[in-house]
């Protein structure tokens, strides 16, 4: 019955060092975007693109087209580029807001999605992500976030 008992103490200690090992890292891991400079580095570098990638829109930089979408200038404060978005409606975001483009790939040196994620209002919870958007804001001449 103590080979028995040892067992599940043994397996009980074991889950819970998983379940803290998860929280702890990989909690930490998680990055739900990249920024505009990891972009370009990780194309100078091996020609990909993340998932996703996230900067401000540049003001007056958003050029309409039907067959093409709409060409911007998006930043995270250090780097700037273009970025073209196809499968979004180009009214739908405007100059200074924060922007995701999603499943992203280069043509050249245009970084192209088919959907943009807008964030409408500037409350952030991450302390990490309001300042990246502030960094982005600043660069760009637009207003901060609000505090939040």
């Amino acid at each position: 019955m103590n080979g028995l008992k040892a067992r599940y103490i043994v397996m009980a200690l074991v889950c819970i060092g998983a379940v803290a090992w998860m929280v702890t890292n990989l909690g930490s891991n998680l990055n739900y975007m990249e920024s505009v400079s990891t972009a370009v580095h990780q194309r100078d570098a091996n020609h990909t693109s993340p998932n996703r990638v996230g900067g401000v829109v540049k003001p007056h930089t958003i050029k309409k087209g039907a067959t093409f979408g709409a060409i911007f200038q998006m930043t995270d404060g250090r780097t700037t580029v273009t970025a073209r978005v196809q499968g979004t409606p180009p009214d739908l975001f405007a100059d200074c807001i924060p922007v995701i483009l999603n499943n992203t790939h280069w043509e050249g040196s245009t970084l192209v999605g088919d959907q943009v994620t807008v964030k409408h209002g500037s409350t952030y919870t991450s302390k990490q992500m309001k300042s990246n958007v502030d960094t982005a804001l600043d660069a760009t001449g637009c207003a901060p976030a609000a505090k939040g």
